[in-house]
């Protein structure tokens, strides 16, 4: 730290020491020593510049949006170092109350495959929710504000855009998984470390959290932790479903399986359920886009097998199959889909993970889903946003211009009780992702308090095993 001007700055170098005799040499040594051991906790790869302080605060200290905008005040130094604060936090369940806040990011390079989406979503989604636009540039916020500012403020919503000055990809959610308590308060957001195969936007997007904190618009971040994207994670109110991809992508992060859940449950704040095939692998790599979780007793899974009779009218003359890769066919686009029905790995893999989701007393309804694996891309109506305002729950449904899966995707929401807002995916989908991926749900209001015994669903059992800490434990303290 560079010292400012100041008393000391006007000393002669000749006749200035650090000490005035050897006592107090020895005292300051054995302060140094004691700052040394209580300080290390705090120092982090990447420290940004504290928020600023909000102009209107409430009682507790917090901003308006519920997470600490002002630095910590400094706390003396004491000679044992504290032991570590886990606070109980979860990702806002995807089956929970109202949205308060969601997180998009925009950058003009993506514009053409975004257009149609913005302008539906900001039509159709909640005018309460708060929208926070993260912009690559400033020429990129005033792009936005120009083309949508009035679509995406229109009902008075409260839109933030905040300018990053970094490469961003158009999936929010991936490098940040918010978490918030059962109170429903903003807590430190779980970013996962980078992973070899990243490109640069999602690299630049790993130090996200921290900026915003620093602008004062969100919580910090969680740090030195395992990989984990936010399309992996499916949340209700009583499990968090994880694809069990993350084992082999930790590779020694994790001491064994158990390490890995006890990790997770201790971040996340709910028993973990792996989503999983007959040889340890997850059906894809994201689990958002094959599961939903509807409510506490109900989910919804991908159905690649239904999604190909709807799109080809249920008659198997009009596919092409080969020994070699399967089903062939293709979408109206002229995309290709490419599906080894029946005996695929992918349609395997979910028949499975549908075995054992009924097993843990899951009412599992089927959605139609196309895939193309070579490319990493699916028709999926699962990857989905829903919030209860009320009594009346609510899915923002992807549209893929395939009338007829859109339209049995929709029915199927609708008979479990939603209305559904559909949003044209179209010209986004092959990218990757759709609704989910693109649109973070940041914070949500609490969901309503089940009755107990209203549902027989198992609970994981969770090992008693101790496992070594591989998280910074002042990260996981309030800031």
């Amino acid at each position: 730290m560079n010292r400012s001007n100041g008393a000391c700055a006007s000393i002669s170098k000749t006749t200035w020491k650090p000490y005035r005799s050897l006592s107090d040499l020895a005292l300051k040594s054995i302060l140094l020593a004691l700052l040394a051991l209580g300080a290390w906790p705090v120092v982090l790869p990447f420290r940004a510049a504290p928020p600023p302080v909000s102009q209107h605060p409430d009682d507790s200290g917090a901003s308006s949006i519920g997470f600490q905008t002002s630095p910590p005040e400094v706390q003396e130094i004491s000679p044992t170092p504290k032991p570590p604060i886990f606070k109980k936090a979860f990702p806002p369940p995807d089956d929970g109350g109202k949205i308060l806040e969601v997180t998009l990011h925009y950058c003009q390079e993506n514009e053409e495959d975004m257009e149609d989406f913005y302008q539906d979503f900001f039509k159709k989604f909640n005018q309460s929710a708060r929208l926070l636009i993260v912009c690559a540039t400033s020429d990129c916020e005033s792009f936005f504000n120009e083309t949508y500012g009035a679509l995406a403020r229109a009902g008075g919503r409260e839109v933030n855009t905040v300018v990053v000055d970094r490469l961003l990809s158009i999936w929010a959610r991936d490098r940040r998984v918010a978490r918030q308590s059962e109170s429903g308060h903003p807590e430190r957001s779980f970013i996962p470390p980078p992973q070899e195969l990243y490109t640069d936007d999602k690299l630049s997007e790993l130090t996200l959290a921290e900026i915003l904190w620093s602008k004062g618009v969100a919580p910090r971040a969680l740090t030195e932790s395992f990989i984990l994207e936010g399309g992996n994670l499916v949340s209700n109110q009583r499990h968090i479903f994880v694809g069990k991809n993350v084992l082999s992508e930790n590779g020694s992060r994790f001491e064994d399986e158990e390490e890995a859940l006890q990790t997770m449950e201790r971040i996340f704040g709910k028993p973990v359920i792996w989503l999983e095939d007959e040889q340890g692998a997850p059906p894809w790599f994201h689990a958002d886009m094959y599961l939903a979780a509807l409510d506490e007793t109900t989910v919804a899974l991908a159905d690649p097998t239904l999604g190909l009779r709807l799109l080809n009218g249920r008659r198997a003359d009009k596919l092409k199959w080969d020994k070699i890769s399967g089903w062939k066919t293709r979408l109206p686009s002229g995309l290709k889909v490419d599906f080894s029905a029946p005996q695929s790995r992918i349609a395997t893999g979910l028949e499975t993970v549908k075995r054992r989701l009924e097993g843990l007393g899951y009412k599992v309804i089927r959605l139609p889903a196309l895939v193309n694996e070579e490319d990493e891309w699916m028709v999926s109506y699962t990857n989905v946003l829903m919030e209860r305002d009320g009594g009346v729950k609510k899915v923002y449904l992807p549209r893929y211009a395939i009338p007829a899966l859109d339209s049995a995707a929709r029915k199927s929401w609708e008979l479990e009780g939603f209305q559904v807002l559909d949003v044209n995916v179209s010209n986004v989908f092959d990218l990757g992702g759709a609704i989910r991926c693109i649109a973070n749900v940041t914070l949500r209001e609490p969901a309503p308090q089940k009755v107990p015994g209203s549902t027989l669903i198992e609970e994981p059992a969770v090992s008693q095993a101790k496992a070594l800490p591989r998280i910074n434990p002042a990260a996981l303290q309030a800031p």
